[in-house]
C-alpha cells in the first residue's frame, strides 16, 4: 500500500513533509542571521514538530485501517459457541440466569435447539426475588435465600416467555411505535412451550429531525389481556441485539428497565403457591413417618 504521507504530498498545492520540517528547524538561521554555533530549536518549534508528528501518525493509522471504514466497524457479532455457552461466558451479567435455566430444565434448549432468546440480566431476576421476599415477610413466611427454593415449574413458565423458536434478528421483526400502536404494532409471537403470546417489534428512532430514520432497537412486550391486546403492555427494551450463536440469536434486555417475569405480582403469586405446596408436602411426609 502506498503510504499516506506520499499520497498527501501528491495533492495539489501541498508541500512535501521533509522540506517543511527542515524549514522549521532552520528558522533561527533565516533572514541573513549569522550561523553561530549549532542551536537547539525553540520551545515553540518543538511544539509545532510534536503536533505535526501527531497528525502524521493519525493519518498513517487511518490508512492502515481501511477495512474499519469500509465495513463501518470491526466488531464481530458471531459467537463461536451455543447460546448457553455465551451466557456462561458472560457470568458477571448472566450468572443467576444460567442457574435458573438449569433449574427449569432448559439447558438443552439453549444448547442445541434453534431459538431466539431475549436474555434478562441478573439484576432483573434479583428484583423479582426481592419483591417475592418482601411479600413473604408481610405474611410472616420464610423468605427465599436460594434460587433453588423456587419450584422448577415456576422458573420454566417464566423463562419460556423469553424464548422463541427459530432465529430472528432485528431486521426480521416488523416496525413498532409504542405511541402509534394501531399503525405500527410489531407482531404477536407464541413463546416457547406455548405459555403465552408475546409481542415483538423494532422501534425506529428519529434522526436529525426525520421520523423513523434513526437507530432501530427491539422491544419484547407482555400483553396482560388478550381481549384488549393493545392496552397496558409491559415492555422490555433490548440493549444489545443480534448476538449470533451456533444455535440461534440472543438479544440482551436492558437490565435497568425490566423486572423478571414482566408481571411481577403474577410471579410472586405463582412462586408463593408452589412454595406452600412444597411445605405442605413436607409436613404430610413428616406426619406419615
Amino acid at each position: 500500500m502506498t503510504s499516506c504521507i506520499t499520497d498527501l504530498n501528491k495533492k495539489e498545492n501541498m508541500e512535501p513533509m521533509e522540506p517543511i520540517i527542515n524549514k522549521m528547524l532552520n528558522t533561527d538561521n533565516q533572514a541573513g542571521k549569522p550561523d553561530r554555533k549549532k542551536r537547539w530549536p525553540s520551545i515553540g518549534t518543538w511544539l509545532m514538530l510534536c503536533l505535526l508528528g501527531l497528525m502524521i501518525s493519525v493519518v498513517n493509522s487511518a490508512c492502515q485501517k481501511d477495512d474499519y471504514f469500509d465495513n463501518t466497524g470491526v466488531l464481530d457479532p458471531n459467537y463461536n459457541g451455543s447460546s448457553l455457552d455465551y451466557l456462561k461466558e458472560k457470568g458477571y451479567q448472566f450468572d443467576s440466569l444460567v442457574k435458573i435455566i438449569h433449574l427449569a430444565g432448559l439447558d438443552n434448549v439453549l444448547e442445541n435447539e434453534q431459538v431466539t432468546f431475549f436474555a434478562p440480566g441478573d439484576s432483573s431476576i434479583k428484583l423479582a426475588v426481592e419483591t417475592l421476599n418482601a411479600n413473604l415477610r408481610i405474611f410472616g413466611k420464610d423468605t427465599v435465600s436460594d434460587l433453588s427454593q423456587i419450584a422448577p415449574e415456576v422458573w420454566r413458565k417464566e423463562l419460556a416467555m423469553y424464548i422463541f423458536e427459530g432465529e430472528n434478528k432485528v431486521v426480521d421483526y416488523p416496525q413498532l411505535d409504542l405511541d402509534a400502536l394501531p399503525s405500527f404494532h410489531g407482531q404477536a409471537y407464541t413463546c416457547y412451550d406455548s405459555v403465552r403470546i408475546m409481542n415483538i417489534g423494532a422501534v425506529y428512532d428519529d434522526a436529525a429531525g426525520v421520523k423513523y430514520a434513526g437507530y432501530r432497537h427491539l422491544v419484547l412486550s407482555y400483553i396482560p389481556s388478550y381481549s384488549a391486546p393493545l392496552v397496558n403492555w409491559i415492555n422490555a427494551p433490548v440493549a444489545s441485539s443480534d448476538i449470533i450463536t451456533t444455535n440461534g440469536v440472543i438479544h440482551a434486555l436492558r437490565y435497568t428497565s425490566h423486572i423478571f417475569g414482566f408481571d411481577v405480582f403474577k410471579f410472586v403469586t405463582d412462586a408463593k403457591q408452589c412454595i406452600s405446596q412444597r411445605v405442605n408436602r413436607k409436613r404430610i411426609y413428616s406426619l406419615a413417618k
